[in-house]
């Protein structure tokens, strides 16, 4: 008030009476001049003191003001809700937030009420309880964050920090092998579609950009900083007439998933319940992931679930598995590629299972670890991988072109206007396989590009199988591997395809291992170019049956003990259903193996016009380590040694006279040149083919032309063929 008058009686100097008033002079008395003057300069005076007083005070914070500008917030506390496995399932209960400067203030959004509400932030500490049967989110600056990760650092200074409370409309227990047995998974998302309606109170909004149209969204962005965090959530939208569209996403996600047997932490998750649809397409988007098992595209459920993906790109990044996050990170299921596949690696970034079925269109699908195109746990021969055309998949690395690293690119696609560079991951350092099917899928893959380290396929668990049209595939191990199967075809037609050890791979059953392991299959070869050019002792072979060294069919086994492996000459009393290979139109330089023992599988073999060279026999086998040293009757390999998952398949054959392992071939139209002995049960041969070799029966030499001396006969007995 002082100096209000004060500036009032420099602006008002005329008028005395009022002035008069304050100073104690009576009013209505006349003052002079030099009264005013007086005044006036005394005024001055005051009102510079009240100045230099203000200045003084402005340079003097005081403590206990609140500086929105240089607070940063740290989390003191986090407790989680009890769960059959708290440490696993994560529900936060409340958390402890503490100001480091002055208090400040935050955003507290209910979803599921629909409020938004201020709360301050403390340099005590401020303590926030999760209302009951909700979620917890943090979002800072639109980034979905755990609360974790502010523990050992703080929120940054002049940060927009949320916390979001969602509706809990999707969960699940799951059971497995795993160490987080019992978990109940409650699924976070900056999206949650039901019905083709945005679910706004199960939805974390502040992670989200989108634009909405009458069936889809466009412009979708998601990053999420936190571990089991999904970007979007579709369950029953979209019908084969009308399909729910996802266009122009952009969706990073970073920080480890939780169970991708159920899509828990993927970036877009498809599902459907029984008796209802989701239909999607998702075009024109860019995915990205960096974790151990964050599910890129994610589709499943009891109902009838499709989604088509097209000039798309897909990226996954597997886990540091030195960490403390991957070290502590207990699931119900698997947190990395079976140990005793033979394969490293933590992210499978496509997961199609159950009824599920995914088509994959001009696009470019890239892990760094473990899986690009997988399937899991289908439940019909309708779901998996179907129509995969035009596609570039891999193991390895993706990057925007760069001509200075053009000579490293194993190869180049355009998508969306945009090329790419891809290159191979090197085997030893980056390990898996570009694609999966099981439980009795048949996939179906055209005019596509496909390239790993180890295999190029997988195929398990009943009659599963694939059909691959004019496909470039590549390895620098093997090109397809089966374990577990029940029957089942691959066929391949045209095409050309590379690899370094073993073209095709059979891993059937050993006498001590459950009947699950059983692998029996058709192969059909049309027309197709096949390369085998490895140097290793077990490089150079064809196609091999052989005992499996799958230990168990475990997922989570993590060891190896080596068996007997030397000859065995009693014959089996059990027998397990052939293996059938029949090649047509291909002229192709391997070894073709039946190493079968313990239990009596034959291993039928077909060609027609073609020309092969090489041998072809039966045989027993042993593993040998990268050196080709053979390994010796109880050896211990396992998941601590390095590289030591590249046992699986690396074995050696030594051709031996029929056992268990009956070899039975049938030439027509075709050339054998044989390089070495080979031991065979029964052969037929037209009067078009030729063998290049000696040929005996139960110790007599024979002809060729003696034994298509009746067109289409089969011999059989202890045929021996050598080379010329």
């Amino acid at each position: 008030m002082v100096v209000s008058y004060g500036i009032y009686w420099c602006i008002n100097v005329d008028n005395i009476v009022s002035v008069a008033d304050y100073t104690g002079f009576q009013a209505g008395n006349k003052v002079s001049d030099m009264e005013v003057s007086l005044m006036k300069k005394k005024s001055l005076l005051f009102i510079t003191f009240i100045f230099c007083i203000l200045i003084l005070s402005s340079c003097q914070k005081n403590d206990n003001e609140t500086d929105i500008t240089s607070s940063d917030i740290s989390v003191t506390d986090v407790v989680y809700r009890e769960t059959s496995l708290t440490d696993v399932s994560k529900i936060v209960g409340e958390v402890t937030l503490k100001a480091t400067v002055g208090d400040i203030n935050i955003s507290i959004v209910n979803a599921y009420e629909g409020t938004t509400e201020t709360a301050m932030v403390t340099t005590d500490g401020s303590t926030f309880t999760t209302p009951d049967n909700l979620l917890a989110t943090l979002v800072v600056d639109g980034i979905q964050y755990d609360f974790t990760d502010f523990v050992d650092e703080s929120i940054p200074a002049d940060s927009k920090v949320i916390i979001t409370y969602t509706e809990d409309v999707y969960n699940l227990t799951n059971n497995g092998p795993g160490e987080g047995n019992d978990v109940y998974e409650s699924f976070r998302m900056g999206l949650f579609l039901e019905n083709g309606t945005i679910g706004k109170t199960a939805s974390v909004l502040d992670t989200v950009t989108y634009s909405e149209s009458e069936n889809g969204l466009s412009e979708v962005a998601v990053t999420s900083e936190g571990d089991n965090f999904n970007g979007i959530l579709i369950k029953n939208t979209g019908t084969e007439e009308n399909p729910y569209t996802i266009n122009n996403a952009n969706i990073k996600l970073t920080g480890n998933g939780g169970d991708d047997f159920q899509g828990w932490g993927s970036g877009i998750m498809i599902t459907s319940t029984e008796g209802n649809t989701s239909f999607v397409d998702i075009i024109d988007s860019f995915i990205t992931t960096d974790g151990a098992i964050r599910t890129a595209i994610w589709a499943g459920g009891s109902g009838t679930t499709k989604v088509n993906v097209s000039d798309t790109v897909v990226v996954g990044l597997d886990a540091d598995e030195s960490t403390d996050d991957y070290q502590n990170l207990k699931v119900p299921m698997m947190k990395k590629v079976p140990w005793a596949l033979g394969l490293e690696g933590n992210n499978r970034i496509t997961g199609v299972l159950g009824n599920a079925r995914a088509t994959y269109t001009d696009s470019i699908v890239v892990a760094e670890g473990w899986g690009a195109l997988s399937t899991d746990s289908a439940a019909s021969n309708d779901g998996g991988l179907k129509d995969v055309n035009g596609v570039l998949a891999g193991i390895g690395s993706l990057e925007v072109y760069d001509e200075a690293n053009a000579d490293s690119y194993t190869s180049t696609k355009e998508v969306n206007g945009v090329t790419y560079g891809f290159t191979v991951g090197k085997l030893g350092e980056s390990s898996g396989y570009v694609t999966y099917a099981d439980m009795g899928v048949t996939n179906e893959y055209a005019n596509s590009e496909f390239y790993a380290p180890d295999y190029i396929m997988i195929i398990a668990a009943g009659t599963s199988g694939a059909v691959f049209d004019n496909i470039t595939g590549e390895t620098q191990r093997g090109g397809f591997m089966w374990h577990q199967t029940a029957g089942g075809q691959l066929t391949l037609n045209d095409g050309s395809y590379k690899v370094d050890d073993t073209m095709f791979l059979i891993k059937s059953q050993l006498s001590d291992t459950s009947g699950s392991n059983a692998a029996y299959t058709d192969i059909a070869v049309n027309n197709s170019e096949i390369t085998i050019d490895g140097t290793n002792a077990q490089s150079g072979v064809l196609l091999q049956l052989m005992p499996t060294d799958d230990t168990a069919g475990s997922p989570v086994a993590g060891s190896y003990t080596v068996p007997y492996e030397g000859l065995d000459t009693e014959a089996a009393t059990e027998s397990i259903e052939a293996v059938n290979a029949s090649f047509s139109n291909v002229s192709v330089e391997g070894d073709i193996y039946n190493s079968m023992q313990f239990k009596k599988q034959d291993l039928n073999i077909t060609f027609t016009d073609s020309q092969i060279t090489g041998i072809i026999s039966a045989s027993y086998s042993y593993h040998v380590d990268e050196n080709g040293t053979q390994y010796v009757e109880g050896d211990v390999l396992d998941d601590t040694m390095e590289r030591a998952y590249l046992y699986g398949g690396r074995i050696v054959n030594v051709v031996s006279e029929t056992v268990d392992n009956p070899v039975n071939l049938t030439l027509a139209g075709t050339t054998w040149t044989v390089t070495d002995t080979s031991y065979l049960n029964s052969l037929t041969i037209d009067n078009e083919s030729t063998i290049n070799g000696r040929i005996t029966v139960d110790g007599v030499e024979a002809a060729a032309d003696d034994i298509v001396s009746a067109k289409n006969s089969t011999i059989t007995g202890n045929i021996v063929i050598t080379a010329n």
